[in-house]
């Protein structure tokens, strides 16, 4: 009987035989080449849990092996092969790094530890096996959160397990300094411990610190410890000083190396975001980076330092003399040219150190050197720049690879930062789609999942947040897109999910759970879909909670009523998972036409999009392209109707159901035409009657038929701002504008 293979990532080429090996109680292990001694103790601690004993030697010492390591130097790095026969197992690589991953797959075939287990069997099979891309790798931001030792050994034990080869360890950031630079002490002294940590989101209403001191950090034996533990398992530990700006930690413990006005508001943040704090381009603020990258180098043996570069606020920079007088000299006409003077200057930093730079896509311009690789997340404009000016690309784009991003919009789902990254969304992902001409494809290094941490407090979340995402990127990046399939990925994901929760990681049922999606196939009508891996699926469209008993869902069904479906899955012990809900709204303003006030053609488009589809956003998860963002302008938006129109009553979303707290308008005004042309005022509203209003405001005015209808909701209010220190306007988050 042929067994049934659920590895993950998919090999390239399977072969299963006939028959099986059962392993015997003692092991002899025999390696052609010392490269693979340290190979062959991972096989055998991986084999101790199954009560194995074993014996390691050089081929000629064993000639009777039961697993033989055999070098081949025409194999590629990190290409294997592997035969279990009858007889025995069978190795070959040309390197250790394949032979570890000949490891994995072993690994993968071995049951799970039992007490009750009478004797090891494998089935007999062939593979040969290589990976796609180079760079394989996930990012974890160590700054928001402290995470200790002992979890990123398991976080790069769960890399390994996945065969990636790049951890990108992102030391620094504004919440926190986590690296020991021995010549700068006061960078962990000061700039690793903050005094507090934001409660909720730092733009939300009401945002405020929960006033407990977070800190940690990680002294220089202790990187040398994680480095020598990565390199056993193959892996590049990518470590990220992030400069110049998000440069706030270091700032604190060193204010001198910022601009002349920012000394007064340096500190390690409590609130997390984007900040105006930015080091200034001096020679003694490049002499003081020098010395920390030479450390840097010399604790980390891989070839790449990320030197960060991304949102860089450039306001203290306008104001500084020294930056003017550096301006001047260099002939710069923006202040936006500092920054690429900066990172020039970072770049050959690094260079000089024997390591080649990577940077965030934000830097990519004329001016930055080729050699410098762009580790890309903004878009595919960027990409397409940085690729045909040359630069090799690491690509990690929001849309697809952001695991801090919820992975259902089920209101049961735990709070993350915002955006929605689904598994499929993760297995859709091909790094190569982004460039446009297919003769820079070489360019792609590889890829990365990121890890930022701002809503990740705790190894049990991490583990969660990445996990099985990780597992989807994992096989996007091992594995020729030609043996890709998702619908094979899922028949193999249980099983391989199950192994992970052996191993001791936590990993997330979100995919599990209900997703619910409309398509307006014409005004009013809409086409409801709900997917998941879960098997059985019920709903309902009186806005009642779905039971087991429920409606079973078997195929799109049409909605073209105002109704709110709701919908879970069925789990085999008829419990429930997951609360699915998206309210349909059939009203007055869907398939006409809107302009907008102070946006551009462009945002128009998709502010028309959003505000006029039939689907609330209120109710559900909090995330971006659900809404529509008006900073510090106000809402004054025309609808024209196709006939004159009856209407009666406006309603308009302002706050996000779960999680988010965000600001309301500071009053809603409704207007109608006159008989001249001229607008009047329907209806109003204001501030202290919507502060009543419970995420969404309700307007009725006298029936009136009209060709038009003008909805302005105003945004006159201003709030404390973390980011920029300030009293600043805030921005409105609107949802559907209902016209009834």
């Amino acid at each position: 009987m042929l067994h049934t293979i659920n590895h993950v990532p998919e090999v390239q080429s399977l072969e299963l035989e006939q028959g099986s090996l059962t392993l015997p109680n003692v092991l002899l292990i025999s390696i052609s080449d010392e490269i693979f001694s340290n190979t062959a103790a991972f096989l055998a601690d991986y084999l101790s849990p199954q009560n194995l004993s074993f014996t390691i030697g050089l081929a000629d010492q064993l000639p009777s092996a039961n697993i033989l390591f055999i070098q081949d130097s025409s194999l590629e790095s990190e290409a294997y092969q592997l035969h279990i026969s009858t007889r025995d197992i069978k190795i070959v690589a040309s390197d250790a790094s394949g032979a570890f991953y000949a490891l994995q797959t072993i690994r993968q075939l071995l049951p799970h530890p039992s007490k009750s287990l009478q004797a090891v069997e494998l089935p007999c099979l062939r593979i040969k096996d290589c990976p796609r891309f180079s760079y394989r790798g996930m990012h974890l931001d160590v700054s928001r959160h402290f995470f200790d030792l002992d979890f990123i050994k398991k976080y790069i034990d769960l890399l390994a397990f996945h065969k990636m080869n790049k951890f990108h360890w992102h030391l620094t950031d504004d919440a926190g300094w986590r690296i020991e630079i021995k010549r700068y002490p006061r960078l962990v002294e000061v700039g690793s411990v903050r005094a507090g940590t934001v409660t909720g989101f730092t733009l939300d209403v009401g945002a405020k610190s929960d006033e407990t001191v977070h800190g940690g950090f990680y002294t220089q034996q202790d990187i040398k410890d994680v480095v020598a533990y990565a390199a056993e398992r193959h892996i590049s530990i990518v470590p990220e000083i992030d400069i110049p700006g998000h440069a706030s930690a270091l700032l604190a413990a060193y204010p001198e190396l910022g601009c002349s006005d920012s000394a007064t508001a340096n500190e390690v943040k409590v609130f997390f975001g984007n900040f105006e704090q930015v080091l200034c381009p001096t020679e003694s603020c490049f002499e003081f980076l020098a010395n920390v990258f030479k450390e840097v180098a010399d604790l980390f043996p891989g070839p790449y330092i990320h030197i960060g570069g991304d949102e860089v606020k450039t306001t203290h920079w306008q104001h500084c003399a020294q930056c003017k007088s550096l301006m001047q000299q260099n002939g710069f006409k923006a202040t936006r040219q500092l920054q690429s003077y900066f990172i020039k200057r970072v770049g050959a930093i690094v260079s000089d150190l024997g390591k080649t730079a990577i940077a965030w896509d934000d830097v990519v311009d004329d001016q930055i050197d080729s050699s410098m690789t762009i580790m890309s997340w903004l878009c595919k404009d960027q990409a397409n720049y940085a690729a045909s000016a040359g630069h090799n690309l690491i690509m990690t784009p929001m849309s697809h690879v952001y695991f801090d991003f919820y992975q259902s919009h089920c209101l049961d789902e735990p709070a993350a930062i915002h955006g929605l990254t689904r598994l499929q969304d993760v297995y859709q992902f091909d790094p190569l789609a982004e460039l446009e001409d297919s003769d820079l494809h070489h360019r792609v290094l590889g890829a990365q999942g990121n890890l930022w941490t701002e809503y990740v407090k705790d190894p049990t979340n991490a583990e969660r947040m990445v996990l099985p995402r990780m597992s989807a990127l994992a096989e996007v990046l091992w594995t020729d897109k030609s043996r890709q399939s998702w619908g094979d990925f899922c028949r193999r994901l249980p099983a391989f999910e199950s192994r992970l929760r052996g191993l001791g990681y936590e990993v997330a049922n979100s995919h599990y759970k209900p997703h619910l999606s409309a398509e307006q196939t014409s005004p009013g009508r809409f086409l409801v879909s709900i997917q998941s891996l879960s098997q059985a699926l019920v709903y309902t469209l009186d806005g009642s909670d779905p039971a087991a008993n429920s409606t079973p869902y078997q195929q799109p069904f049409v909605v073209d009523s105002t109704t709110k479906v709701r919908a879970t899955s069925v789990l085999k012990d008829q419990q429930t998972l997951g609360q699915a809900q998206l309210s349909l709204v059939v009203h007055l303003g869907l398939g006409q036409s809107v302009t907008f006030a102070s946006l551009t053609d462009k945002e128009s488009a998709i502010a028309e999009q959003r505000l006029l589809n039939g689907q609330l956003s209120h109710d559900r998860i909090f995330d971006h392209p659900q809404w529509v963002a008006f900073d510090g302008i106000d809402m004054d938006a025309i609808i024209s109707f196709d006939k004159p129109t009856l209407v009666s009553e406006v309603r308009l979303g302002f706050d996000a159901g779960a999680h988010r707290k965000l600001h309301s308008p500071s009053g809603l005004s409704i207007m109608l035409p006159d008989s001249e042309g001229e607008w009047r005022l329907a209806a109003a509203i204001n501030q202290q009657q919507i502060d009543q209003c419970d995420r969404a405001i309700n307007l009725k005015f006298s029936p009136e038929k009209v060709l038009s209808l003008r909805v302005i909701a105003h945004n006159d209010q201003t709030a404390w701002s973390p980011e920029l220190a300030a009293m600043t306007p805030v921005t409105l988050y609107l949802d559907e504008l209902v016209v009834l």
